[in-house]
């Protein structure tokens, strides 16, 4: 048995804060969902240090017998309710043990396959061929904290003509949990990511009105300390550079056969991306890339007030189906000539083409380098 020192508070939280990166960088070469964090690892560390599986004493210093990551269903990833702490040589036990420890393990896989997935287990046991995916809600986080600070706003006569508006982060933060978690019980999700708009926007730097009318008006008291919780208390994406749309859009395009991704926005924007969409967090509907493709060109030529860019002059949602609908080329094509017929160029159907586009495909932004690759036409 190891020294007090060793499996003292301190020193575990050194160990465990050390193995979040370690499978972090491992996830992101992997390309690993992973959504990790330091306290859920604390939180279901074996408090007795036994390895769930082998019966053995958990020792950071023991080859063999150091505490590991491992991951339920391999493909789903580094996922809360994915993973499970297990002696190293557990996790290696299927290529080098004996025959005894082998049951034993499979035992335990078993066991934890049973209570982690009770659905999938019984359907493994009736045979069925229908695998049943995790399904992961990406919210968009931005709408949601606008519509429950707003609704915590309270305007009170004082009387004599005294007017005041105030509002409570208390009443805030239970309203915003308890709309998370209708949306999680209404479409029957594993995992929540509340999506966010980062604090720069490449939009602009691409066209200097985008979203310009929005920089007066006011913002709901409570808007950023709300958001502030929610990033501390939920697992959050944003890129400093971009929208959550288009965190959302990059993010749904990750799907796989043991993973799936349900974007849930009231945003017209989001049928723009091949995805699974919720509009009212209660339904789902399946976008197609064909879907999506007109609908993107449709924005185009319709603009969107909202954000400040206005697509194609004279052209409304009427005649901008009747010009799409009836094209015997290419939507983009249709979109040059509808420009070119009110005196405008190529290059101002691009601008709005680029303002009007959500990202979604994985050239389309570096995570790395955080550099967006600008829309351009196919040529």
């Amino acid at each position: 048995m190891p020294e007090l020192g060793q499996t003292g508070p301190k020193y575990i939280k050194q160990k465990i804060q050390a193995r979040v990166h370690k499978i972090k960088y491992r996830a992101k070469g992997k390309d690993f969902p992973f959504n990790v964090s330091f306290e859920h690892l604390l939180d279901i560390f074996p408090t007795d240090f036994i390895c769930p599986a082998l019966n053995v004493f958990l020792n950071f210093d023991n080859y063999n017998h150091q505490p590991t990551i491992d991951r339920v269903i391999p493909e789903i990833g580094y996922v809360e309710g994915n993973i499970i702490w297990v002696s190293f040589l557990a996790n290696r036990i299927m290529s080098n043990a004996t025959h005894g420890e082998v049951k034993q393990v499979g035992n335990f896989a078993e066991k934890i396959f049973k209570q982690f997935y009770p659905k999938l287990y019984t359907n493994v046991l009736k045979k069925k061929e229908n695998f049943m995916k995790r399904r992961t809600l990406l919210i968009d986080g931005d709408i949601v904290l606008y519509q429950v600070s707003s609704q915590c706003e309270i305007a009170t006569d004082w009387g004599s003509g005294m007017w005041t508006l105030h509002s409570d982060l208390n009443h805030g933060i239970p309203l915003f949990n308890k709309q998370i978690e209708a949306y999680k019980e209404n479409l029957q999700a594993d995992d929540i990511i509340i999506c966010l708009t980062g604090h720069d926007n490449f939009r602009k730097k691409l066209f200097n009105e985008y979203k310009a009318n929005r920089e007066d008006r006011r913002k709901p008291l409570i808007l950023n300390p709300l958001r502030e919780y929610v990033e501390s208390r939920h697992t959050c994406l944003w890129e400093n550079n971009l929208e959550a749309d288009d965190v959302m859009g990059l993010q749904s395009q990750k799907a796989n056969k043991f993973q799936e991704y349900v974007i849930v926005s009231i945003d017209k924007d989001m049928k723009s991306i091949p995805c699974l969409l919720s509009s009212n967090g209660k339904d789902i509907q399946k976008i197609s890339k064909e879907q999506a493709d007109y609908n993107f060109a449709f924005q185009t030529l319709v603009g969107d007030s909202t954000d400040n860019f206005l697509g194609c002059p004279s052209v409304g949602p009427k005649k901008a189906t009747l010009i799409l609908d009836n094209t015997n080329n290419t939507y983009w094509e249709a979109i040059v000539k509808a420009f070119d017929k009110v005196g405008l160029t190529e290059n101002d159907a691009i601008i709005q083409a680029q303002m009007a586009y959500i990202l979604r495909e994985k050239e389309d932004y570096n995570f790395e380098t955080k550099e967006v690759n600008v829309w351009q036409p196919k040529k």
